[in-house]
C-alpha cells in the first residue's frame, strides 16, 4: 500500500524536512550533536549486534565512526550524491517513510468500523475460483494463426496429444489452479471473464495478447464467500494500514510547509 506513495516522495524531495524538523540538523548543516540519547542508541545497537554491552574504550570508538558517518552522509547530502544515486535516495526515502509511520498517531479501528469495511469490500476477502487449464498455443493474431488453432482444437476434440500440437508458451502449456486476476494478468485483457461459461472437458478457440490458443479446462473451483468473523483478523491490519497510509501522507504533507516549491 505504501509503494504508490513513495513515488510521490521521490518526486517531491521533501526527505531533507524531516531532518530539519526534528532537529538533527543545524540550519547551517555544520553543528553535530552527540547527547546522552545518542550515546544510548549506539550503546543498544552495539550490544544488539554483539550480544554484550560495549566497554568504555569501545564505546568511544562506536561514537567516533558514528561521526565519521555522519560527517560523510552529510557530505555526501552537499554534493548532491543522494540525488545522482537513485538507489541511495530510494533507501533514503523508504527509511524516512517508516520513521514517520512509525510515529504517526493512528486511532486502532472498532467493530463497527471493521464491519463497515467488511460491508464495503467483501470480495476481497472471498476466496476467488481457480482453474486448471491446458492449452495449445498458435503465436500471432494474424488470420493464419487463428485457422491453425481452429485446425488443432479440430485434432484435439478427435483424441489428439496435446503434447504433440502447438508452439512454446512463456508459461508452459498446463496452468494449475489460476485464479482470473491471474490468467488475465498472463494472457491479456478479458481473457478469463467468460471462463465459468465454459464447458469443462471440451477444447475451444480463445485468443489472447499474444495468439490465438486451444484451451481446455480440466477443472474449475468455485468461489467462497467468507464470513466477517472468518476474516475479521485481516480486515483488521487491512484498515489499520491503510489509517497508518493516511495518518503518514498527512505529516509529510505538514513538512511540505516547510518548503518554497516551485513546479515549473
Amino acid at each position: 500500500m505504501r509503494e504508490p506513495f513513495l513515488h510521490f516522495l521521490l518526486a517531491g524531495g521533501v526527505i531533507f524536512a524531516f531532518f530539519y524538523a526534528t532537529g538533527a540538523y543545524e540550519p547551517d548543516g555544520r553543528t553535530i550533536v552527540v547527547d546522552a540519547e545518542r550515546r544510548k542508541d549506539l550503546f543498544q545497537a552495539f550490544t544488539t549486534d554483539r550480544g554484550r554491552p560495549p566497554t568504555p574504550e569501545e564505546l568511544e570508538q562506536v561514537v567516533e565512526n558514528w561521526i565519521d558517518g555522519e560527517v560523510l552522509f552529510r557530505e555526501g547530502l552537499a554534493l548532491g550524491i543522494d540525488a545522482e544515486d537513485r538507489a541511495v535516495r530510494r533507501r533514503v526515502i523508504r527509511k524516512m517513510w517508516a520513521s514517520i509511520s512509525d510515529f504517526a498517531y493512528v486511532e486502532p479501528p472498532n467493530e463497527n468500523d471493521l464491519r463497515e469495511y467488511f460491508e464495503e469490500h467483501s470480495d476481497r476477502y472471498h476466496k476467488p475460483a481457480r482453474y486448471t487449464i491446458r492449452h495449445v498455443f498458435s503465436s500471432g493474431l494474424t488470420a493464419k494463426s487463428k485457422r491453425q488453432a481452429e485446425v488443432w482444437v479440430a485434432k484435439l476434440r478427435a483424441g489428439a496429444d496435446p503434447k504433440t500440437l502447438g508452439e512454446r508458451f512463456k508459461s508452459g502449456h498446463r496452468l494449475w489452479r489460476r485464479t482470473e486476476g491471474n490468467l488475465a494478468n498472463l494472457f491479456g485483457g478479458d481473457w478469463a471473464t467468460d471462463l465459468p461459461e465454459a464447458q469443462v472437458g471440451t477444447w475451444h478457440l480463445r485468443s489472447s495478447a499474444d495468439g490465438w490458443h486451444a484451451v481446455l479446462v480440466e477443472e474449475v473451483e468455485p468461489a467462497v464467500a467468507r464470513d466477517y468473523q472468518d476474516v475479521r483478523t485481516e480486515i483488521a491490519t487491512h484498515l489499520q494500514e491503510q489509517r497508518r497510509t493516511t495518518a503518514t501522507k498527512n505529516e509529510v504533507r505538514a513538512l511540505r510547509e516547510r518548503f518554497e516549491i516551485r513546479v515549473e
